[in-house]
């Protein structure tokens, strides 16, 4: 097996990728979220600092290209934010212009629909587990399954919920 050379690690370009891959991650979650097509363009203004800053700087150009963005670039001040989404990651909020490229009234009573369903099942699934014969018979791993399934349901009305108060405001 080959054995790793020390000398070629580099922790500063490690951070640089990891932020650049969480940017990008949470921007293509986003579009995908709010159906936009992979051929509309979206334009993108990112507030970072320090270190963050530093790094997306020097790949804007790679991030725009893989989040379908021909405006993508670092935030000025006074710079306004109206019509965006905000993504937040670890040392940056990405702002994401995305009302113009959807119809926001569809999006609303989506997002109304799918954050009703989500808190129906939601209680449905802490009855279950509530539910002490379920708990006292069923196995471990199911039980754990249930309560993770549980975590990202109310994740989701989170997220659900926090898309609805932005496309309303």
């Amino acid at each position: 097996y080959p054995e790793a050379n020390e000398s070629l690690e580099d922790e500063a370009a490690e951070a640089a990728f990891g932020s650049m891959k969480e940017l990008v991650t949470g921007i293509r979650t986003l579009r995908s979220e709010f159906t936009v097509p992979p051929s509309k363009q979206v334009r993108v203004l990112v507030e970072a600092a320090g270190d963050t800053a530093e790094a997306l700087i020097e790949t804007l150009d790679i991030a725009g290209m893989l989040v379908r963005s021909d405006d993508f670039s670092l935030m000025r001040d006074g710079e306004s934010l109206e019509g965006s989404l905000a993504v937040v990651g670890r040392g940056f909020t990405a702002h994401v212009f995305i009302k113009d490229l959807i119809d926001v009234g569809a999006a609303i009573q989506r997002f109304r629909k799918s954050l009703d369903k989500t808190v129906k099942l939601i209680e449905a699934k802490k009855k279950k587990l509530s539910n002490e014969n379920f708990v006292s018979r069923a196995p471990e791993d199911i039980i754990l399954k249930e309560k993770a399934s549980l975590a990202e349901m109310e994740d989701t009305v989170a997220r659900s919920a926090a898309y609805l108060k932005a496309l309303e405001g």
